[in-house]
């Protein structure tokens, strides 16, 4: 599901340009557990795992974590043939971090039903450009919750519900060009 334009109102403050909607691996379908791993250049590694089933016939659970991290390009400046210190030009923290967990509980009543409770948690530290400027993001963290039904056939068609509840806190979060100017 693709939703275009300003939702930030519905969505939360990073749905400015729109929203993808992805509904995951239902845990009936797909039960069990996965690690997977890789690395890359800028001495990047990133793990995820993932686990769900059943619990009996009418409940369910998915549980999922990821860690990424790796190291950004780094400014070096020369002046006269001397590499100027970090600091005098401003250069941004180079590590990158990334780590994100989230969980559902699934309840099928019945056929062609289904209750959805999902939460997850993101926590980031990176370099971003924006039309205001370069922003050092540090402990970002952007979480939230999600109710959704299934209902089946109601009065001829199927229904589907949901709710969202999207937060982000900054963290220490700043702006390079502002700290650069002396602002």
């Amino acid at each position: 599901e693709v939703i275009t334009g300003a939702v930030s109102a519905l969505y939360g403050a990073n749905a400015a340009q729109g929203v993808i909607n992805v509904v995951t691996k239902d845990p009936r379908q797909y039960p069990g557990q996965s690690v997977s791993m890789a690395f890359g250049s800028r001495t990047s590694a990133r793990i995820d795992a993932r686990l769900a089933g059943m619990l009996g016939e009418r409940f369910g659970y998915k549980i999922s974590a990821e860690k990424f991290q790796a190291n950004d390009f780094t400014t070096r400046i020369k002046i006269a043939g001397l590499v100027a210190p970090d600091s005098a030009f401003d250069d941004p923290e180079p590590q990158v971090s990334t780590l994100s967990t989230g969980g559902t509980l699934y309840w099928y009543p019945h056929t062609g039903r289904s209750v959805a409770f999902s939460s997850g948690l993101q926590e980031s530290n990176y370099i971003n450009v924006s039309v205001a400027g370069r922003i050092q993001v540090k402990g970002w963290r952007n979480h939230y919750q999600q109710l959704r039904a299934q209902l089946g056939n109601v009065l001829g068609g199927s229904l589907f519900l949901q709710g969202n509840y999207p937060a982000n806190d900054a963290g220490s979060s700043y702006y390079l060009d502002n700290m650069a100017r002396g602002k």
